[in-house]
């Protein structure tokens, strides 16, 4: 699975039943590799501001290495 905006896109509107989300590739050459996202989503209200990170199921998987680029596709620009 290659990492791209939409896909972290599509995956928090589903985990997170968002209202709105909003997700931009900010890396050099759209890389993939570091993103600015913006999630509105009623699991979200009435929760301080760590547990509102600690919900986003997939940015916690990506930190624990799912959809991360494999370093030996050679079609990703930025490798």
């Amino acid at each position: 699975m290659e990492l791209s905006a939409d896909y972290l896109r599509e995956k928090l509107q589903r985990d997170l039943e968002a209202e709105h989300v909003e997700v931009e590739d900010t890396t050099p050459g759209r890389c993939a590799t570091s993103f600015r996202v913006l999630v509105v989503s009623a699991k979200f209200e009435g929760k301080p501001l760590l547990h509102r990170h600690r919900r986003q199921p997939a940015v916690s998987q990506l930190q624990a290495g799912e959809c991360v680029p494999s370093r030996r596709a050679p079609a990703h620009p930025c490798l």
